[in-house]
């Protein structure tokens, strides 16, 4: 039976290991008395994810560079809004087997869980220490999901977590959390008793942007030896240790070799690949994008495109639209406007709340050529509108107006064609 107070690291090992002897399947949830709480979820007793309301968009942008530093700094915005609020039926979607994806976060799921657990164990400790409060479990069993997912194994993610906090206590950190953020507090003082080098290091570096963790990932280390090097200046209270505000850090120029991670995508689907095309090597030709569940008018804007000379991206699916675009950046997208899922009006509005599509010409394509069409279209910022059917003579009219003169979205051009 799953204890519902939790007072010492070994009844969390021990709420852990029942889950595990008996296959159970659902949500553990462990709260402190003040409101926090951590969400541990179990498939048939292995670990299949866990989430945190505490520092979670931080969390898994860290996982997310961690493991594929390559991934642009908006791909890993997107992944680590659709992570924070993975639910249960969510994230067994993400990792269900027979999907490249799921295989491919699992790294990062695994990693983050290891986090979460040890923040976990140290609040514990923390609470054990200050008074008499214990952590609060409680446990929501789920049906079965009929699928095969990718677990950890939960005595082993634990003993990795109770590893690494074990050498966090015998430093003397008990009280020190890794998700806060050196900041310099006293630079008179840190520049009289460094050399210049390690000061301006210094200067660079600790400003109060990044946890421990983060910083530690910055810089390639574990966060343990870096808070080991920074604590003697902490305790002179020449650094201090505060708060951080919950958002991704840019760590994308970071060029750390490590494996090309087949996202962005949609974590709740598996849909077929979008595909660039183009008929010569060259890179200096524009890179147009055409979003429609269309495969005939796919094919027919790929043939208009490739043989005119320009990059082309097919993208079939509307869920992969925003991702797909912000991996890829073409120069010019055209956008049907009747899609399943999501249409054309709601991802012309998502492509314009991203400040690197905010002068990107957008040209809307639908064969209902109405007033009305024209008037929403302009009101989410579209630039153009194309009337159906797709042929060479106004797709490449709207490519000359569009691509030869620099225009703004905010003061959109309905195309007449």
């Amino acid at each position: 039976m799953i204890p519902n107070k939790i007072y010492s690291t070994e009844e969390l090992a021990n709420t852990i290991n029942i889950c595990t002897q008996e296959y159970f399947t659902g949500l553990l949830l462990i709260e402190k008395p003040q409101g926090q709480h951590w969400s541990l979820y179990f498939h048939h007793g292995g670990f299949m994810a866990s989430s945190s309301k505490e520092y979670a968009a931080r969390s898994w942008c860290r996982q997310l560079y961690k493991h594929y530093p390559q991934l642009s700094f908006e791909v890993v915005c997107y992944w680590s809004e659709q992570l924070q609020n993975c639910n249960y039926h969510s994230f067994a979607e993400l990792l269900t087997k027979g999907t490249s994806r799921g295989e491919e976060m699992a790294p990062v799921i695994a990693s983050n869980t290891t986090e979460i657990l040890f923040d976990i164990i140290q609040q514990g400790k923390q609470l054990r220490q200050n008074s008499v409060n214990p952590l609060i479990c409680k446990c929501f069993p789920e049906d079965t999901i009929d699928s095969n997912l990718i677990l950890m194994e939960a005595s082993q993610t634990w003993q990795q977590a109770i590893k690494a906090w074990e050498d966090w206590h015998k430093a003397g950190f008990v009280n020190f959390s890794p998700n806060l953020a050196p900041e310099i507090s006293q630079a008179q003082q840190l520049r009289q008793h460094t050399s210049e080098a390690v000061y301006n290091n210094f200067i660079k570096l600790l400003d109060g942007s990044l946890s421990l963790r983060d910083l530690a990932l910055k810089l390639k280390q574990n966060p343990l030896p870096l808070t080991q090097s920074l604590m003697p200046y902490i305790h002179k209270g020449w650094i201090s240790l505060i708060e951080v505000e919950d958002c991704c850090f840019d760590l994308s120029q970071d060029t750390t070799t490590r494996p090309k991670l087949n996202i962005p995508t949609n974590p709740q689907l598996a849909p077929a690949n979008p595909t660039v095309s183009h008929t010569t090597p060259r890179t200096n030709t524009a890179l147009v994008a055409y979003i429609d569940d269309s495969s005939i008018d796919n094919q027919r804007m790929n043939l208009i495109l490739t043989q005119a000379g320009y990059r082309y991206l097919s993208i079939q699916d509307s869920v992969l639209a925003l991702p797909t675009l912000l991996e890829q950046k073409p120069e010019l997208i055209f956008l049907d406007l009747v899609m399943p899922i999501a249409n054309g009006y709601e991802i012309c509005a998502q492509i314009r709340r991203v400040s690197m599509f905010r002068d990107t010409p957008v040209i809307i394509l639908t064969g209902n050529d109405g007033i009305v069409d024209r008037v929403r279209a302009k009101i989410v910022g579209s630039t153009g509108f194309l009337a159906k059917p797709i042929t060479p003579e106004k797709v490449l009219k709207t490519l000359r107006d569009y691509l030869t003169v620099n225009k703004s979205f905010t003061s959109p051009r309905a195309n007449t064609n």
